[in-house]
Order: structure tokens, then C-alpha cells, then sequence
């Protein structure tokens, strides 16, 4: 079981790079993050996965935020913020260059 800052790292490492392939929203994205948080890393179950996605839609807000539950499942409040800032910034740096 990898430790929470190699946990951090990877979350680092795959939502960085699906940050530049998300275009037209994270939505797209879903099965690249089911398969690394369910099938790779085992952080949540199958089911889980999906009641975490049904809460991100009916909460207000950018569908982007559902980054932030799967970062929390990993490794708690530090995973959830490390995930949403690893999804958002690259692309908004990109764009702003």
C-alpha cells in the first residue's frame, strides 16, 4: 500500500495529464478515472465510484469537482485538494500563457 504522499504524487501525476485532455469538460474523462481509481488503485469500489459521480452532478457547481470526491477517497482532505488543483491548473496555466 503505497504511502499518502505517493498517493498525493499519483494523484498529481493523473489528473495533470487529464487536465490538457479534458476538453469540452472532465465528463469525457470518466472511464481514464474509473479504471485508475477503481480497477488500478482500488481506492473505491465500483459502485462507489458511481454514487461519488450521482453526488458531484446534483451538487451546484462545475462537473469538474467530482475530481475532488475521488481525491478525498484516496487519501482524504489533502488527496481532494491535490486532485482538484492537479486537474485545474495545467489547463488554466495553458491557457493563460
Amino acid at each position: 500500500m503505497p504511502s499518502r504522499l505517493e498517493t498525493l504524487l499519483l494523484l498529481v501525476e493523473q489528473f495533470s495529464v487529464l487536465s490538457l485532455m479534458a476538453v469540452g469538460g472532465a465528463n469525457i474523462l470518466l472511464p481514464e478515472m474509473h479504471q485508475f481509481a477503481v480497477e488500478r488503485h482500488h481506492w473505491m469500489s465500483h459502485r462507489e465510484f458511481g454514487e461519488l459521480f450521482a453526488l458531484a452532478q446534483a451538487a451546484p457547481g462545475p462537473n469538474v469537482l467530482f475530481v475532488a470526491l475521488i481525491g478525498w477517497k484516496a487519501a482524504g482532505i489533502p488527496g481532494a485538494c491535490t486532485a482538484i488543483g492537479a486537474i485545474c491548473a495545467p489547463s488554466s496555466i495553458l491557457t493563460l500563457v
